[in-house]
């Protein structure tokens, strides 16, 4: 299987990368979008100093798990913006909260609207995160593990915390993230799990700087000033 690598700039975590074909990239509609321009918008997207690789098998319609609680159906625009998600091409984030079996907050934000966000999280604290992550995870295994098993089966990526390993069926609070390209989610670093201890740990991380915009980012996403054991990726 070939695998296309590049790199990109916009998570805390990493990078998706796809693998092209000769009408576009394999995994959307075809719909005369140039392959250039779709690496371009790729491009603007992740992390420049991490990088990961997705299968041609990794696109799958996004699961209902990651739909919105609120309207039990794909989330539709950005959360900050209003802008249309589910068009082709559109690189989106989506990251909920839950404890005990309940929703505690979900919303999506467009690669845009991300990138700002990155860029108002100080220098030191996403050096900090970017090191714990690469310290506990070896993504390119996890990546390499899962896809090999069943590249589909987008549930085995949430099964377990991320970092610490425990299994989802035995955490009360922890918080989910995925990638989407218009319709579609990639399973490559994303989706992933990540329990409430884990959390702790990186909240640890976070300059004052860092956790002042935090809370005035939920206040203004969600009305409430962000709680204490719970993190914006």
């Amino acid at each position: 299987m070939k695998i296309f690598q590049t790199e990109m700039t916009g998570s805390l975590v990493g990078n998706i990368c796809v693998e092209p074909s000769d009408t576009g990239l394999r995994g959307f509609p075809h719909s005369g979008i140039a392959l250039d321009q779709l690496l371009v918008d790729c491009r603007r997207l992740a992390l420049k100093d991490c990088g990961i690789v997705a299968y041609s098998e990794s696109f799958i319609p996004i699961p209902r798990e990651f739909w919105s609680f609120e309207t039990g159906m794909p989330f539709k625009r950005c959360s900050v913006c209003e802008r249309s998600l589910l068009e082709n091409g559109v690189e989106h984030f989506i990251e909920k909260a839950i404890e005990k079996d309940e929703v505690i907050f979900e919303y999506a934000i467009c690669g845009e609207c991300r990138e700002g966000l990155m860029r108002e999280i100080s220098e030191t604290s996403l050096k900090l995160i970017q090191n714990y992550f690469a310290e506990h995870i070896d993504f390119a295994h996890r990546t390499e593990q899962l896809a090999s098993s069943d590249p589909q089966d987008y549930r085995a990526w949430i099964s377990r915390c991320l970092v610490k390993g425990n299994p989802r069926n035995e955490l009360d609070k922890y918080q989910l993230y995925g990638y989407c390209i218009g319709e579609e989610m990639i399973l490559c670093e994303a989706p992933y799990l990540i329990s409430g201890e884990a959390i702790d740990d990186i909240i640890k991380l976070l300059s004052d700087q860092t956790l002042g915009f935090l809370n005035d980012f939920t206040e203004r996403l969600f009305g409430i000033d962000m709680p204490k054991d719970i993190i914006l990726f």
